[in-house]
């Protein structure tokens, strides 16, 4: 699993696509991205 403290991870489609379905969990706007 990739860290978010490492973002220079190569996986980094992985990590924004985590991050985007997090932030829905959350309900967190994230059109701004």
């Amino acid at each position: 699993m990739a860290r978010i403290a490492g973002v220079n991870v190569p996986e980094n489609k992985h990590l924004e696509i985590a991050l985007t379905q997090f932030m829905e969990l959350a309900g967190i706007p994230h059109k701004n991205m």
